[in-house]
């Protein structure tokens, strides 16, 4: 096997994922791949940039309280013609008549509720995507303990990236007054997550593309209020890597079984493999598994396989074989007489026709009187592989002739059996 002789280049690989209702962008996948198939890899995903992937979560802002005006501000997304809608959520129920207003202002009827939104993506052709902005607690008004109950001048904040195998974690909100204790329940779009009620959640493959918050509740004297954080986008984890790089296996000829073994990579978990067969640089149609017999179109040419790692909920991992040179085939060559016997004032015919697959063979071919060179033809790619051709004159005598192959660019060499010429006085 020979090792790829072109530089390996770090190239970056996006592409997208769907996950649920929404969908999201990967990470930047960097895998040491031979540069040219990477980007022939990376123009392929490129055609999957067509979904509509949030680049900026809405986010709900203001005082919680009754007469409290709070605003939400429109999401940004990575293609351009969007258009936004919304709707208000009382404990995460529609309020009839706050459809399309990016303002709101609480009334009564929202004490002791959580207040956040429900945005919504749309441009033609493509699936819509919903975000649920984070939630504001109400306080009570009146009623038994209500002065009492905790409110939160500083909200709950979250920290982490966000992505699928780390943690995020939540930093406790300000309240108003000091509280007996503070519970958390952690939520994915707005629901909660079940037995997710730490001050740290672990990313999970269910998040990627979610709005992740978490609710602070603050209790006092049997006295509630709520903080609900500024929601995190769940992520892809980081890509896994070919710890120990895929091998190519088998003989490099054309008729032979090569198998693609795709090594070992980092992380835990299932992951599973796909195969893309190269021909130089360029994918080979159909050929998407570990498997691949060499073809008469592969003669000469290098062969290569990248492979794709995908982890559920992790971006895809890139690794490349290195790269094997298929053998040329066998070509055979043919030497017919015209005529037998000769003058020695004629110049004999001969009739050299090459063989070897298709397209027939074509290039150089030496014809020999013996050891002696007698002249070198051209069999042309016109002419089928075979061509008649006209000798020198030569002396009177038997003459032991005999064709010489050059080979051509997925042929090897090849000689054709003699045949004897005669040439009278």
């Amino acid at each position: 096997m020979k090792h790829v002789r072109r530089a390996l280049s770090t190239v970056a690989v996006t592409a997208v994922v769907a996950a649920g209702p929404a969908m999201v962008a990967t990470p930047t996948v960097h895998a040491q791949v031979p540069g040219s198939m990477a980007q022939s890899f990376q123009a392929t995903q490129q055609l999957l940039l067509v979904e509509l992937v949030p680049i900026q979560l809405p986010l709900l802002s203001g005082l919680a309280g009754v007469g409290s005006l709070l605003t939400v501000s429109e999401p940004v997304w990575n293609l351009l013609g969007v258009t936004n809608s919304i709707v208000w959520l009382r404990d995460g129920v529609p309020i009839p008549g706050t459809e399309g207003l990016w303002s709101y202002l609480p009334t009564d009827a929202d004490a002791g509720h959580d207040i956040s939104a429900l945005v919504t993506g749309s441009l033609l052709g493509l699936v819509p995507v919903s975000l649920v902005t984070n939630a504001l607690g109400i306080p009570l008004l009146g009623g038994p303990g209500a002065g009492d109950a905790p409110n939160a001048t500083a909200p709950a904040m979250v920290a982490g990236t966000g992505k699928v195998g780390t943690d995020l974690t939540v930093t406790s909100p300000v309240w108003s007054t000091a509280v007996d204790s503070t519970t958390y329940q952690w939520q994915r779009a707005g629901a909660p997550i079940v037995g997710a009620t730490g001050t740290t959640y672990p990313v999970a493959a269910d998040d990627v593309a979610k709005a992740i918050t978490v609710k602070a509740t603050g209790t006092k004297s049997g006295v509630s209020g709520t903080s609900t954080s500024a929601p995190k986008l769940g992520a892809l984890g980081e890509a896994p890597t070919a710890a120990a790089p895929p091998a190519l296996g088998g003989t490099p000829k054309v008729g032979s079984l090569l198998t693609a073994t795709p090594g070992t990579w980092s992380g835990t978990g299932p992951i599973t493999f796909s195969y893309q067969w190269y021909r130089r640089t360029t994918p080979i149609p159909g050929a998407t598994g570990s498997t691949y017999v060499a073809r008469s179109a592969d003669a000469a040419l290098p062969l290569a396989v990248l492979v794709t790692a995908t982890r559920p909920g992790y971006a895809p991992g890139l690794a490349a074989t290195r790269q094997v040179t298929v053998a040329k085939t066998a070509s055979a060559t043919t030497l017919a007489l015209v005529k037998k016997t000769i003058v020695k004032s004629a110049r004999g015919l001969v009739r050299i026709t090459l063989r070897g697959g298709a397209p027939k063979p074509a290039g150089r071919v030496s014809v020999y009187d013996g050891r002696r060179l007698l002249k070198a033809y051209s069999v042309r790619t016109s002419d089928n592989g075979a061509r008649v051709v006209k000798l020198p004159r030569l002396a009177p005598g038997r003459h032991q002739l005999k064709a010489t192959f050059a080979g051509d660019a997925s042929r090897r060499s090849s000689t054709s059996k003699a045949v004897t010429l005669t040439v009278r006085k």
